[in-house]
């Protein structure tokens, strides 16, 4: 019964989206479009999935389980049950979603409305990045990215040598604070409300990298497994003194509050004359 519920509340999800989103998301798009051109992402193909997955057209009359090989069109939906998660391949791009998740394909990216999902954008590429409470451009690199509650959307960068940007269309300049410039193992909201990116905060890489099943739980790795690897041995250097970053959900319109721990007080040793 509880798993019942949940579904048909993913379900009232999507279906309120199409309603509420395809009219604000339309009208975005059009004003990119009039500002410069966007990259088309080829049509996305399932290559892995485990568990129950569903694959939704776009006109939401025809619902199917995933399979590897399917092939997702733009406006195409799809809905994972608890426990499951899926991988798509377009053009060098790959969007996994995980447990609970509800991602929608875009002609030049995704919606995340439900649950995480972890993106690799190819070098040299971006990818429009759609949540309830706003959107965004992916730049090139490995991204985990979460719907939450208060319809905000947390990025973490995996590793990247592109940015985060809203407000621009792909080829165009960018404000500056409408960018953010990640390095691996930092974090930050994009928060509702047309409101831009909240403060960077810090997390610990290699163990995002060693408890998340959408890097561990596919039968095939990510093709950069071993950079991202490398990444977080490099962010563990990088950390001299151990600190953790502790986000709260917003309870009003303010944003984001962000509370962070300082590291421990490293007592200073009394000074020994050489004898």
């Amino acid at each position: 019964m509880r798993a019942r519920r949940l579904r048909g509340f993913v379900v009232a999800i999507v279906l309120g989206w199409g309603v509420f989103g395809w009219g604000v998301g339309g009208f975005a798009r059009a004003q990119d479009d009039q500002a410069g051109a966007r990259a088309i992402t080829p049509e996305w193909q399932v290559a892995q999935v485990s568990g129950r997955v569903l694959v939704r057209s776009a006109d939401g009359r025809n619902q199917v389980p995933a399979r590897a090989g399917h092939a997702v069109p733009a406006g195409g939906v799809l809905i994972s049950g608890a426990n499951s998660r899926v991988e798509l391949v377009a053009g060098g791009s790959i969007w996994r979603i995980g447990s609970l998740g509800v991602w929608q394909a875009l002609p030049d990216g995704a919606r995340v409305l439900a649950g995480s999902a972890l993106a690799v954008v190819p070098p040299g590429a971006e990818q429009v990045v759609e949540a309830l409470g706003g959107s965004m451009w992916l730049g090139s690199g490995t991204w985990m990215l979460t719907a939450v509650e208060n319809e905000g959307l947390k990025v973490v960068c995996f590793a990247a040598t592109g940015t985060l940007r809203t407000g621009s269309s792909p080829g165009t300049v960018a404000q500056a604070e409408n960018t953010r410039q990640l390095r691996a193992g930092e974090l930050v909201f994009l928060r509702p409300g047309g409101r831009g990116f909240g403060p960077v905060v810090t997390i610990f890489l290699a163990e995002s990298l060693g408890t998340s099943r959408l890097v561990q739980g596919f039968p095939r790795p990510l093709p950069n497994f071993k950079e991202l690897q490398l990444a977080a041995a490099v962010q563990s250097d990088r950390l001299a003194a151990v600190s953790k970053a502790l986000v709260a959900g917003a309870k009003d319109p303010a944003g984001f509050q962000v509370m962070v721990t300082e590291p421990p007080e490293v007592r200073k040793q009394p000074r020994q004359s050489a004898p």
